[in-house]
């Protein structure tokens, strides 16, 4: 069996060093980015680390505390509440139920009314007539100041004295702007905890609230200090210096490690909140960093090595497409023709046969229909050529418009049956251009083989029949 040739194309000899190099710069890389992070790190935790997720946690507040305010203002301005309460005959019933449809609507955990006039105190669990026990934070709301119509403040839970509650409390007006009592609804604090717990996990900061006396008031499941932070905190007069001061950055010692400290103020809770990171923390971090940059730094290096490889073959294999065939057909071309034919002796596949055709009149395709349908021509005569002949054969575009075809173990006869068909076949083409039909023919010369004959020579001896084939005629095949 014939073997088309395949060109040879030596593999660089550059990836290896390229890959060393990579991994070496990756290697400086990571050393010089962990001496720049540990000398920097003071810094970066003063400067950065610790406010921004102070500011983090903060904002998060003040956005989950964005929609109770709405909703207790939405109460203070409902005109079912200011007329339920302006009526002298309301139904007590009715208020409840709408205290209830609030709590349903907006998931809150309890919707509450303080009507002033009657002093009774107004949940979807009932209706408390003595309220003396309120009247404190009451009076606190009732007394804002003009421009200020609601508070947000801190409770226990009764039920469960180890839950916190927040509380909007909103100041509700008639339709003449006079007060006439407080609508508000409670929040647990548990989404604030599962806040702080979030931010703890994913900064590995220590995140916690103390009120203005410095008790500890809402902290992470896994908060294993004192209660109170002059109790953990020994440095003189830091505490104090804590809880004077609206928010900063402190530095204190425990247990020999330096801790740091970011402290804000929360005015809507007044608690303090605290974010704090133990610098011997961050450098233990920064060593696993760097043994992880360099475990990256081998992949990386592996994988550059594997994608060069992968490239540079892929590379290689279209150039030995583009040596060894034409463009524009997909054929074999005429120099790996030459090539391949040269192992015709080795492969001892005789008798071996020739097969040259020509286009008839192919230059009128060009004039008349444009070098594009020429194309067209030339791709369509390809197509029936490799249909005809077996996979073992080699068909090549030898120029312009011909094609050489060689046969291998096909003797004169039989080559000259298959040279028929190919003209058969491209006869019975169905071309068009436009609305006109287009009719296409071939001319063909065939030839055996000779011993010690050499491609030159049977390609001149097919040559000639193919010409003679033009002079008696085209659309025919001529052997010699």
């Amino acid at each position: 069996m014939l073997k088309l040739r395949q060109p040879s194309i030596k593999q660089p000899k550059y990836i290896w060093p390229f890959c060393i190099f990579i991994f070496l710069a990756f290697l400086l890389v990571s050393f010089s980015s962990y001496r720049e992070s540990k000398n920097l790190l003071g810094h970066q935790i003063r400067e950065n680390f610790l406010p921004l997720t102070s500011d983090n946690v903060y904002s998060h507040i003040q956005q989950d505390l964005l929609e109770p305010i709405f909703i207790s203002r939405l109460m203070a301005h409902d005109t079912f509440l200011k007329d339920w309460t302006l009526n002298p005959n309301h139904s007590d019933a009715a208020i409840v139920r709408y205290l209830n449809a609030i709590d349903r609507r907006f998931g809150t955990k309890l919707a509450f009314y303080v009507d002033d006039k009657t002093g009774k105190y107004y949940t979807p669990l009932g209706i408390n007539a003595d309220f003396k026990s309120a009247a404190d934070w009451y009076l606190r709301v009732k007394n804002l100041p003009e421009n200020k119509n609601y508070e947000i403040n801190i409770g226990r839970d009764p039920n469960q004295p180890s839950n916190l509650d927040i509380f909007i409390n909103h100041r509700v007006f008639d339709y003449q702007n006079q007060f006439m009592g407080v609508a508000g609804i409670a929040l647990s604090a548990k989404k604030i905890r599962e806040l702080i717990n979030n931010y703890q996990q994913r900064y590995n900061r220590n995140i916690y609230f103390v009120d203005r006396q410095g008790n500890v008031t809402l902290h992470t499941k896994n908060f294993n200090r004192p209660n109170n932070l002059r109790k953990y905190i020994k440095e003189p007069g830091l505490v104090n210096n804590i809880l004077s001061s609206p928010g900063g950055y402190y530095q204190y010692h425990r247990d020999g490690h330096v801790i740091d400290l970011n402290i804000r103020l929360i005015n809507e809770f007044n608690w303090y909140l605290i974010v704090e990171q133990g610098e011997h923390k961050v450098f233990r971090n920064l060593m696993y960093i760097l043994w992880f940059n360099l475990s990256i730094c081998i992949f990386v290096t592996l994988f550059v090595l594997f994608v060069a490889r992968l490239t540079i073959g892929r590379y290689q294999k279209n150039l030995r497409e583009l040596a060894s065939t034409d463009k524009l057909t997909g054929l074999a071309n005429r120099q790996i023709f030459q090539e391949s034919f040269k192992d015709i002796d080795e492969q001892n596949d005789f008798p071996i046969s020739i097969l040259l055709f020509d286009i008839d009149f192919f230059k009128k395709f060009n004039d008349t229909y444009g070098h594009s349908f020429g194309d067209e021509v030339l791709k369509d005569v390809a197509e029936v050529l490799l249909s005809q002949v077996r996979s073992s054969d080699l068909v090549c575009r030898w120029g312009g418009e011909e094609f050489l075809v060689l046969l291998h173990q096909c003797p004169l006869e039989r080559a000259i049956e298959k040279a028929e068909q190919i003209r058969s076949q491209v006869a019975n083409l169905k071309l068009s251009k436009g609305s006109e039909a287009v009719s296409l023919s071939i001319s063909g010369g065939a030839a055996c083989l000779k011993p010690s004959e050499s491609l030159h020579q049977i390609v001149n001896r097919v040559d000639t029949a193919l010409y003679a084939a033009k002079e008696h005629g085209r659309n025919q095949i001529i052997s010699v």
